[in-house]
C-alpha cells in the first residue's frame, strides 16, 4: 500500500495526538492549493506512512498553529488563507480557531473574536 502523501505538503502544522504525529492543513509543494487535510503518521509493519486522520479542516490554511489538549482535543489556531486580488495572489491572516473532538471525529469552529488579535 502506498503512502497517502504521494506529493509534498508544505507550511502545515504538526501536533502530537496521544503520542502520534499529526500533520494539519498546509499547501501543495508550490503553494498554489491550500488543503485542509489532516494526516497521522502510522507504523505499518516495518515502515511508517501517512494516513488520513479525520475530516478536513473547515477552513483550509497554511502556517497555522496546532496542539492537542487532554489527549482528546486537537486545536488549530490562526494561519493564512489565499486571496486573489486582480492578477496577484495574497495571503490574508485568519482569526479562526477550530477544535477537533478526536473521539467523535468532528470539527467545531469557535466563535469569531474568541482569540486576541
Amino acid at each position: 500500500q502506498s503512502d497517502i502523501l504521494s506529493s509534498p505538503v508544505v507550511l502545515g502544522a504538526l501536533a502530537s495526538v496521544n503520542g502520534q504525529c499529526v500533520l494539519v492543513s498546509g499547501a501543495d509543494s508550490v503553494g498554489n492549493t491550500l488543503t485542509g487535510n489532516v494526516y497521522m503518521l502510522c507504523e505499518d509493519g516495518s515502515h511508517e506512512q501517512w494516513k488520513e486522520f479525520c475530516k478536513p479542516l473547515l477552513t483550509p490554511r497554511i502556517l497555522a498553529c496546532a496542539c492537542c489538549y487532554g489527549g482528546r482535543w486537537l486545536i488549530v489556531c490562526g494561519g493564512y488563507v489565499s486571496k486573489t486580488a486582480g492578477e496577484s495572489k495574497l495571503l490574508e491572516a485568519v482569526n479562526v480557531v477550530e477544535v477537533l473532538d478526536t473521539t467523535k471525529g468532528e470539527w467545531y469552529q469557535l466563535p469569531e473574536g474568541c482569540c486576541p488579535n
